[in-house]
């Protein structure tokens, strides 16, 4: 009978298979009854639902598969290749761009309320409760960037010690002012991440403890890096003896560090320090 299904296996009741390819030429009707492959377009394998079948016997028509379009893999620098795939791709360096400075975004507040923090509790007083609560953000979010309060404080220190340090190579890179100037400009960059810490916190001194004890590998690296700047600035004046006369000049800072109960006399004195250096160096005669 025309459209009714053949006896195929009497155990499962499976309808017997049907050949690959698009079908023999006759009518689409015919072709719909009997459950031939019908013609389709390239990449879509269609085979037709039977109209008829038996009671309770399981159909196992397979559905219609779409092939997924084949997009080239990227050459082995990484560059896509031409077409449709180049946009597709520089979508993806855009969502990692916008990924990577709200990264940025969210540490900086983290490390600003870790400042905050600090200045107002002290480190021992300070917990991460604190620093999540004055960034705006919960305690799971915030150990996303963080480890811990040592952590915050270190990566802080580093941070600090980077600006300082661009604030120093700025001030030596200006050819047209004098040594005296220079120097003085670099040095008060150090100078002044001790007063401003004086300034904004009574914790000062439990600050810089902690910092010794925390951080003293990114102190002695910051020390090296701006006596290397001193340096750089002195080459004119004191020629060989450049390195030698930053770590004098360097070693001077620090001690004016010491006191800062006037908070205008360390930097009056770092003034006539290096003044008095400076003039030294630039009188003929003077030691190489």
């Amino acid at each position: 009978m025309p459209g009714a299904w053949r006896r195929g296996d009497p155990t499962t009741g499976r309808p017997p298979p049907f050949p690959e390819g698009p079908g023999p030429p006759c009518d689409p009707a015919e072709n719909s009854r009997s459950g031939v492959l019908l013609d389709r377009p390239h990449g879509v394998t269609t085979r037709a639902r039977p109209a008829f079948r038996h009671r309770g016997a399981p159909d196992h028509t397979p559905r219609t598969r779409q092939t997924a379009p084949h997009h080239p893999p990227d050459d082995a620098a990484g560059r896509p290749p031409d077409g449709g795939a180049r946009g597709a791709w520089f979508d993806r360096l855009t969502i990692c761009a916008r990924l990577v400075s709200m990264s940025n975004d969210r540490l900086d507040a983290i490390l600003a309320a870790a400042y905050e923090c600090f200045t107002r509790h002290g480190v021992r007083r300070t917990t991460m409760d604190d620093i999540a609560a004055t960034a705006g953000m919960s305690r799971p979010a915030v150990y996303q960037y963080v480890r811990n309060k040592d952590d915050a404080y270190r990566r802080l220190a580093e941070r600090l010690f980077a600006e300082s340090l661009a604030a120093a190579r700025a001030a030596a890179a200006d050819p047209a002012t004098p040594p005296a100037v220079r120097v003085t400009a670099v040095l008060a960059a150090k100078l002044e991440l001790t007063l401003k810490l004086h300034r904004d916190s009574r914790h000062a001194a439990e600050l810089l403890d902690t910092s010794t004890k925390l951080t003293g590998d990114l102190v002695e690296a910051y020390t090296r890096e701006l006596t290397d700047v001193v340096a750089g600035a002195l080459a004119d004046v004191a020629g060989s003896r450049a390195r030698a006369v930053a770590d004098v000049l360097v070693a001077l800072t620090r001690g004016l560090e010491a006191d800062l109960t006037d908070p205008d006399l360390p930097g009056q004195r770092l003034r006539d320090g290096v003044a008095l250096v400076v003039a030294g160096l630039e009188k003929p005669g003077a030691p190489e």
